[in-house]
């Protein structure tokens, strides 16, 4: 009795049109994880400015990897890895820039009720409160050195502000005056404790059409033994006699 095997093999096809056959054959794109990589890198940058390169070099490979995967026509995977990459990217570059504004707005508000509260307790004839509410108010005075003779007797600094012309123009508007504020001179943030603003506020009587207008210093600072910043009116001036600086 002969035996034998079939001469015919049972094999078995691959036919490159099917989808799931393709997709197990495709490969994922290096740049593609690469731009992820960076997107989640950087969102260093949002508090480190100087890291502000990783983005952008992150922006550059994920465009690059959107690229070549889509030119591969089919042959690359990894495109979510890319989109995904690339939002992050510009999403923590421009967030310090956002950031700032935000911040900025904040502390121009926060400047100005606190400039209005102290044009509104100077007219309503407190000028020693408003005093209280400036840097001047708030400084303690000069000590003489050990040994060392006082040759003149210091100014007083209440004496000072009562005599100021601008102070003097301010408190002749009444207490009803209507009070607006203006252009903003400038915004220097010194330090994150310590910011300056310089804005023009126009204090008008009810009686009259025209006002006077004045140029505020507004500092929040934080003084020695205080814990937390405050706002306090620096200068008062005359914003046509005031140099014009342009806001930061």
């Amino acid at each position: 009795m002969a035996t034998g095997t079939s001469s015919k093999l049972n094999t078995v096809g691959f036919h490159s049109d099917e989808p799931e056959e393709v997709t197990a054959y495709r490969s994922l794109s290096v740049l593609a994880l690469i731009s992820l990589v960076f997107g989640l890198a950087s969102a260093l940058a949002f508090g480190m400015p100087l890291l502000l390169g990783i983005p952008l070099f992150g922006i550059a490979i994920s465009l690059l990897a959107l690229r070549r995967i889509a030119e591969s026509d089919g042959a690359l995977t990894g495109r979510w890895m890319a989109v995904v990459g690339l939002f992050l990217c510009i999403a923590f570059l421009i967030a310090p820039f956002s950031r700032d504004y935000v911040l900025r707005a904040v502390r121009v508000h926060e400047a100005q009720s606190f400039a209005r509260t102290w044009l509104e307790t100077l007219l309503a004839g407190h000028p020693d409160q408003a005093f209280r509410l400036t840097v001047d108010g708030n400084r303690a005075p000069p000590q003489p050195m050990p040994g060392e003779p006082q040759t003149k007797p210091q100014a007083d600094p209440y004496q000072t502000f009562l005599n100021s012309p601008m102070l003097k123009a301010l408190q002749a508007a009444g207490a009803n005056a209507e009070i607006s504020a203006g252009e903003i001179r400038e915004y220097t943030p010194q330090t994150y404790r310590n910011i300056v603003i310089r804005q023009v506020f126009t204090v008008k009587p009810t009686s009259t059409a025209t006002g006077t207008d004045v140029l505020l210093a507004i500092q929040r600072s934080q003084f020695p033994g205080e814990s937390m910043s405050r706002w306090l009116i620096a200068r008062l001036d005359d914003p046509s006699a005031a140099p014009n600086s342009a806001a930061q």
